[in-house]
């Protein structure tokens, strides 16, 4: 039981540290990409006006006699880069974040290996170290071994007197049967 124990923790581990490996890797490449984006947007942001030329546009504007006051605008480029910027950073800390909880998953999955690594040293596992249940013990009902002095098969003398009981009651309702239908029979010839 302890063996498979071991093989079951022995799996389970190696699958987890293949899935949080992939998503360490993947979230790493994903925050190298996404700071390159963010250094692009931000010299793009540091190169961009950040107020449209308003001499320019009233220069554009048909001359009239009314007055036109317009105060600065702000370029709507200027602020979407802005908010792109704001975005790459909330995913560059999300990303960090990932990153930091699958290396603590990876640690915590090592010190498990470890743990299995003692058991084929020694052939004990050390309860107080590990974390995971005993899944055998668990999902796996033991099940009562038979012991050699007990008789595995059918009991002689259950069984002859359950032959006799059942002979005992098929005879009677023979006889039964056989005396209705004799009644029967002379019946109909008188």
């Amino acid at each position: 039981m302890e063996y498979v124990d071991v093989v079951v923790r022995d799996r389970a581990l190696g699958y987890y540290h293949d899935v949080y490996t992939i998503s360490l890797e993947s979230a790493q490449l994903s925050l190298e990409s996404e700071r390159e984006k963010l250094k692009s947007d931000t010299e793009l942001l540091d190169n961009t006006e950040k107020y449209l030329d308003v001499e320019g546009v009233l220069d554009k504007l048909p001359s009239t006699s009314t007055t036109i006051v317009i105060d600065n605008l702000i370029n709507p480029g200027y602020i979407k880069l802005q908010n792109d910027i704001l975005t790459k950073k909330q995913t560059i800390s999300e990303l960090e974040n990932t990153i930091k909880r699958n290396i603590r998953y990876l640690n915590d999955l090592k010190a498990e290996q470890d743990v299995l690594s003692e058991f084929y040293e020694t052939g004990e596992i050390d309860r107080d170290k590990t974390t995971i249940i005993n899944a055998v013990d668990r999902y796996i009902y033991r099940l009562n071994t038979i012991i050699d002095s007990q008789k595995v098969g059918p009991k002689h003398v259950k069984n002859i007197v359950n032959s006799i009981v059942l002979g005992f009651m098929i005879s009677s309702v023979a006889v039964i049967v056989w005396d209705y239908i004799k009644k029967a029979s002379i019946q109909e010839r008188h």
